[in-house]
């Protein structure tokens, strides 16, 4: 996920882009205003910000390179981040509501949601500046 920069790392000040901006994409643009198609929604989501940021071994899955993956129904999905509780990971006496219709998420081979349901797992880490990568994928 690449996250804005204006963004805080202090997790309460967070606005509701931080956390729902994507089930939100896939919301109205691709399922209820159809301006996007669900493929071109993915690649902004993926490919294009790992090209765009250099991290030439990310946002693509293929054989050797470092992949997470997210399973979802597009049918079901739906952003429930609000300006009042923008959170939807659940903080520590933070109120907050997952999306919906985001089934699984797997992040360095590791399930972190499995049928909705956070495993506690934190298997991620932060890339705070573009890494030496394979050029030539």
């Amino acid at each position: 996920m690449m996250a804005p920069p204006e963004q805080s790392p202090d997790p309460s000040v967070y606005w509701p882009c931080a956390y729902g901006e994507y089930p939100g994409v896939l919301e109205r643009y691709v399922r209820d205003e159809p301006v996007l198609r669900l493929e071109e929604a993915v690649r902004k989501m993926t490919s294009f910000p790992a090209q765009r940021f250099r991290l030439f071994d990310r946002g693509v899955v293929r054989p050797g390179l470092k992949a997470d993956l997210v399973v979802f129904d597009l049918d079901r999905v739906r952003d429930r981040a609000t300006n009042l509780w923008p959170h939807t990971f659940p903080f520590d006496n933070v109120p907050h509501a997952s999306p919906e219709g985001i089934d699984w998420v797997v992040v360095n081979g590791v399930p972190v949601l499995e049928d909705g349901e956070h495993t506690g797992e934190l298997p991620g880490r932060i890339l705070t500046r573009p890494r030496r990568a394979r050029q030539n994928v």
